[in-house]
């Protein structure tokens, strides 16, 4: 048998000799991955490639004293995947075992294998290469029977395993009772938020649904919340027509959604407007198209010519209608706690003539 400094010398040799290929997998597999799962519509929080460096090998060789070979290290190369929800794990586990070949007597399933009265963080570890329908590919064949270690976790289980890590025991075995204790509160706690956040995404999908029928079916009384509003911005005939007639009267195209798909403040300035239901918002919709388009007018020509290039956003239809209402109310404090709560964030002595512009440049009349 060789000697082990024999041994680690050949292991670094080889390791210095493919450290350029390790380097360019482990960002074709990060590529690979990323596209295979955007294309299965899973959003996630993270995914990271990494190459073992010298270092963490040379330590992990004198600490298992076992590797004859380069070969069989199988996590120089390694990627962690880090969801927002826990059974997305398992999504995307679907995906590794499609697409890659499993080496499964290296792969572990941490959610499986750490007792119930111990504690740890739940992860699931698959050690793969690449599939024969991939390495036929010229792209692919270069790392032909590389191997590379796949970690996938929610983000609160990564959140447990880099405290742990800092903490610095991974092991319950010698701690005090009462930190013991400590860890299996914390432990049962994170996997209790884990299944209770799939269940608010339930929920929130569940409601979405809901709302579509409801507005499908016409009713009336839909009370405004984000759900019914981000519905109503999607599907509104009301909204199609005075959008097809800004178009008509400035040249200017109302398309698509704010980024962020903030809908507070627009909500907030509804509910000052004293608009509540969907019902009101059609009502007021119909009755100030050209208010609204006025409105536009009110901002000048470089505005105008701006919006030209540059989409508007359907928020900003409801943000006008907004503006109208609470300006003709002619209340300063109203117009003060519009611009605080709706999102406008003048300065407190800009209100005042903002809301007097409109009033003398709209009429009220249609």
């Amino acid at each position: 048998m060789e000697p082990m400094d024999t041994r680690m010398s050949d292991i670094l040799i080889t390791y210095d000799e493919r450290k350029d290929k390790f380097e360019s997998y482990a960002l074709t597999l990060k590529s690979l991955l990323t596209t295979l799962i955007r294309n299965e519509k899973i959003s996630i929080h993270s995914l990271e490639s990494r190459v073992k460096t010298k270092k963490s090998l040379e330590g992990k060789i004198n600490k298992k004293g076992k590797y004859k070979s380069i070969d069989d290290i199988t996590d120089i190369v390694g990627i962690r995947i880090i969801t927002h929800y826990a059974d997305d794990v398992d999504k995307i586990a679907a995906i590794v075992e499609k697409e890659f070949t499993i080496d499964q007597e290296n792969s572990i399933d941490k959610r499986t294998s750490i007792a119930p009265d111990k504690f740890g963080y739940l992860s699931l570890h698959y050690i793969v290469t690449l599939n024969s329908t991939r390495t036929n590919l010229k792209e692919y064949e270069v790392y032909k029977n590389i191997k590379a270690e796949l970690q996938i976790r929610s983000i609160l289980q990564h959140a447990w395993a880099e405290i742990e890590h800092d903490i610095g025991y991974k092991s319950a075995t010698g701690l005090p009772n009462e930190i013991r204790r400590y860890f299996s509160r914390l432990a049962g706690l994170l996997e209790m938020a884990d299944d209770e956040f799939i269940k608010i995404r339930k929920k929130i999908s569940e409601r979405q649904k809901e709302v579509a029928k409801e507005l499908e079916q016409g009713t009336s009384d839909s009370v405004l919340d984000i759900f019914t509003l981000d519905e109503f911005l999607n599907t509104s005939r009301i909204m199609s027509e005075l959008s097809e007639e800004i178009k008509e009267k400035t040249g200017i195209t109302v398309h698509g959604r704010y980024k962020d798909k903030d809908l507070g403040y627009l909500l907030n300035g509804l509910n000052l407007a004293n608009i509540t239901t969907i019902e009101q918002l059609n009502q007021k919709l119909s009755q100030m198209k050209k208010q609204i388009v006025d409105r536009i007018f009110c901002f000048g020509e470089p505005f105008i010519n701006y919006c030209r290039e540059t989409p508007m956003p359907k928020e900003a239809l409801l943000s006008y209608l907004c503006q109208i209402i609470v300006a003709f109310q002619n209340s300063p404090s109203l117009e003060s706690e519009f611009n605080n709560k709706a999102g406008l964030n003048l300065k407190n002595s800009n209100i005042s003539d903002f809301f007097s512009n409109i009033r003398e440049n709209i009429s009220t009349q249609p």
